[in-house]
């Protein structure tokens, strides 16, 4: 069965069978809190264990695998086992495993950045027993749906037009959404959420995100840079989560840079049409980020971060060494 993220709420709730899941897509934000949400639907409040392996691992020695659906625990059959990183191909022995697994203990596959052409997709698909969810960026519309089920699962009170305000200020990361909203309801308390308190508490979520760090690189402010290196430091964000926002940054810059050199529009009439919308910080400081790059720069910029991406994720190394070393050797 495929699903997508946007619809694991209502499948988890009507769904009684333990399942096989893969978690495949570019949003790991969404990766994460889909498993959170899966713990959360199969033990409740109730005790269990967790096995967690690298999928490499497992690939060398399938048996790690076998005997972790085998075991049995002391005092509760309760168990998840959540196999990370999964790549484009995977052993038979590995494969007859995850078919015959004849327990009940639940099974997540984190397969974030997994193609849907690579053989392991295609192979984990075919099992009967298995449910892929995909954990692609949400587009606008499944944001703003996102948004509204928070808001009404945690009793707040807001007019019609209120999620669709929200997601203009909130990074497409939903990992870092959900964390912005948790901390905006917290705020609110018993007050009806209004576009006043949003401002408040909300305006600039997206320039700490990445935007400012962006603006670090481009203008080489070093001061910028590792304020916003602590504060995603602070916050935990996962090194593929900061590459892609900083991709999707600088693709709103290439995208700018590309329509002034095909079509001879100005910046500002660009961006002003730009879909999702930008507003006041963010406008400001892409308007500034576009006056000061090159469609040369900025292709460049984009082929460094794909390269450093797949670095970040073959490295022996701590992968959030080389993603700091890279921003600063790019602010020297």
């Amino acid at each position: 069965m495929n699903i997508n993220f946007a619809q694991i709420d209502d499948y988890i709730a009507k769904s009684e069978t333990a399942y096989c899941f893969l978690l495949v897509g570019d949003d790991f934000g969404q990766v994460v809190c889909a498993t959170d949400k899966l713990l959360k639907k199969y033990f409740g409040d109730e005790k269990y264990y967790t096995d967690t392996f690298h999928y490499s691992d497992l690939q060398k020695d399938v048996s790690i695998l076998r005997n972790s659906l085998q075991s049995l625990q002391l005092f509760s059959q309760k168990k998840a086992i959540i196999i990370k990183s999964a790549g484009d191909t995977i052993k038979k022995e590995m494969l007859e495993v995850i078919k015959s697994r004849n327990s009940d203990y639940l099974l997540i596959i984190q397969g974030d950045g997994l193609k849907k052409s690579s053989k392991t997709y295609k192979e984990l698909e075919s099992l009967n027993n298995t449910c892929l969810i995909s954990c692609y960026k949400l587009d606008v519309r499944y944001m703003t749906i996102f948004v509204d089920k928070f808001l009404k699962s945690h009793g707040v009170r807001y007019q019609r037009e209120i999620p669709q305000i929200i997601v203009n200020y909130l990074p497409d990361n939903v990992l870092l959404a959900q964390n912005e909203l948790e901390k905006m309801v917290q705020y609110l308390g018993e007050e009806e959420l209004t576009i006043e308190i949003i401002e408040k508490i909300l305006a600039g979520v997206k320039d700490f995100s990445c935007i400012n760090l962006c603006s670090s690189i481009v203008f080489k402010d070093q001061k910028k840079m590792l304020e916003q290196l602590r504060r995603m430091e602070g916050e935990g964000i996962n090194y593929i989560s900061v590459i892609r926002m900083l991709q999707n940054q600088f693709a709103k810059v290439l995208y700018v840079k590309k329509e002034e050199q095909d079509k001879k529009i100005k910046t500002d009439a660009i961006i002003n049409n730009l879909r999702p919308p930008v507003f006041f910080k963010e406008k400001a400081i892409l308007v500034e980020m576009c006056n000061n790059m090159s469609y040369g720069n900025a292709i460049q910029i984009m082929n460094e971060l794909i390269q450093l991406e797949i670095s970040c994720k073959f490295t022996s190394f701590n992968p959030n060494t080389l993603l700091y070393n890279y921003i600063i050797q790019k602010v020297e």
